[in-house]
């Protein structure tokens, strides 16, 4: 199969797992991939981003597809939410070669900044009557960065050694 219909595959792939996997959540944990402290079980693909590039529109395009079609999302969640995970996925490609015990750690604290500093803003600057406040911001950022952190890390990086360890990117991957 040609590098380019194979990483397109790989994109579609990764994006209809992120879709299945946050439908699951929703079916047997009602609104657990949509409140204020989430825990989108769909975001362990993010790590995916270390391995191949494909993955950052396959994360992308699942998370955009994902908050259309989760009812607990706000409208704007589904530009905002989209952007932010395309940017972290970005720079969790662009940092995958930066390991601290061995561990691509600064890539998967990627979605859990961006996330946190999106997702708040967005909150601050559209569904808040009083508008931006400090004290404010960090709170949502602090709520949003707790649950990226248990799906991105905690979870995250178990995932990457296993994906590893099973050598599923390794063969002719960039």
């Amino acid at each position: 199969m040609k590098t380019k219909t194979r990483k397109m595959v790989e994109g579609a792939l990764i994006a209809a797992l992120y879709i299945v996997v946050n439908y699951i959540q929703e079916i047997i944990l009602p609104s657990t991939s949509s409140m204020p402290i989430q825990v989108r079980l769909a975001e362990i693909l993010c790590i995916l981003c270390v391995f191949s590039s494909s993955a950052i529109y396959g994360v992308t395009l699942g998370c955009m597809i994902a908050n259309i079609i989760n009812i607990g999302v706000l409208p704007l969640d589904i530009v905002f939410g989209t952007i932010a995970t395309l940017i972290s996925a970005i720079f969790a490609y662009k940092l995958r070669n930066i390991r601290l015990f061995s561990l691509p750690i600064l890539s998967s604290l990627m979605p859990v900044i961006i996330n946190g500093i999106i997702i708040s803003l967005e909150f601050q600057l559209f569904y808040l009557p009083e508008g931006f406040h400090f004290s404010s911001f960090f709170l949502f950022f602090g709520e949003i960065a707790v649950g990226e952190f248990i799906s991105c890390v905690i979870l995250g990086l178990p995932f990457y050694k296993l994906i590893e360890r099973l050598n599923i990117f390794k063969k002719n991957l960039s």
